[in-house]
Parts: C-alpha cells; structure tokens; sequence
C-alpha cells in the first residue's frame, strides 16, 4: 500500500512538471497495485483513478480520461455518500473534462453540484469555491452565456484577491477571465 501510494504521489509529481510519458507507468502501476489489495472499489483506487483520469485529461484522451473520472466518482459516492468533499472534488474534474470535450451542458449540473457541496462545507469564502466559481465561469462562456459569466468571475476573483492577493497567478488569471 505505501509504494502504491509513493508512486502516486512521484506519478503526479510528475504529472505537474509536464512529464506525461514519466508519469504514466507509475501511475498505472499505483492503480493495479491498490486494485490488487484493495479491491476495484476502495477509496484508495478512486483516488489512484482520479490521478490517472486527470493524466489522460492533460494530454487530451478524453476517452480514457472520462471512463477512470467517472469510475472514481462512482466509487466516492457509493462509499461516501453524495455530500461529501472528495465527490464535489470528482465532480469537479469530471466536470472540467467534460467541458475540454465542449460538452458545456453536461458539465454545467456537475460544477453545480460540486459548488453546493463546497459551499455547504467552507462557506462563500475559500479557495475551492472560488475554484468552482471560476469553472462554472468558463463553461458559461463556453456556452456563450457572457453576463451570466460576469458576476461568477467577479466573485471568483474578489475570493482570490481576500486570500492571496492581488499580485498572485490565480488572481491574475480570474481577472484574466473576467476582462
């Protein structure tokens, strides 16, 4: 269980410097350990499904992508119910997924859900949900629904700014989105 867990975390280490091709067989080896130990429905295995999922996603598999985001969220459902902060994190990369495949109305409900479930748990002010503002943002843009945009970016870069400031990469690309 600890080297399946090492290699997840090095595969996603990895998976954030850009190295795809590193990542991969770490990644694909921390599942089928987990899976081997665990069984296909433990919440270690959503998590390791989750990291593999968001792996495809990076380099525009969307098929694969899709099939691994929604078999983990099945998994954090059935095991954690459907108010809980590892759902509202798998319905949010499903979510976003779904909009990089241009399936804007798919994801709409899903980044609702996963704001509500936020909101529910840290209150209007956090980093999460400012994530999820900012998200629902641009799938609304997708959708070419502009004003209903305005005020989720604006709220959005209002949370960044209150945290970490005007002069930070997050609060530069909310103001980014909403300009």
């Amino acid at each position: 269980q600890d080297v399946a867990t090492a290699l997840n975390n090095l595969g996603g280490l990895l998976r954030a410097q850009g190295l795809y091709s590193k990542a991969l067989p770490l990644l694909k080896r921390s599942l089928a350990i987990k899976e081997n130990l665990l069984g296909p429905e433990h919440l270690d295995v959503a998590h390791a499904l989750n990291a593999l999922g968001l792996l495809f996603q990076d380099q525009a598999l969307f098929v694969k992508s899709r099939a691994l985001l929604e078999r983990s969220l099945s998994i954090r459902k059935k095991i954690l119910g459907p108010i809980h902060l590892l759902v509202a994190t798998s319905l949010h990369n499903l979510a976003t997924l779904l909009g990089d495949e241009g399936v804007h109305s798919e994801a709409m409900p899903l980044l609702r859900e996963s704001l509500a479930i936020r909101e529910q748990a840290f209150g209007p002010n956090d980093l999460d949900i400012a994530n999820s503002l900012s998200s629902l943002g641009v799938q609304l843009l997708g959708q070419g629904s502009y004003f209903e945009a305005r005020p989720l970016f604006e709220k959005s870069l209002s949370i960044y700014e209150q945290i970490l400031g005007p002069e930070h990469p997050y609060s530069a690309a909310a103001l980014s989105n909403l300009a």
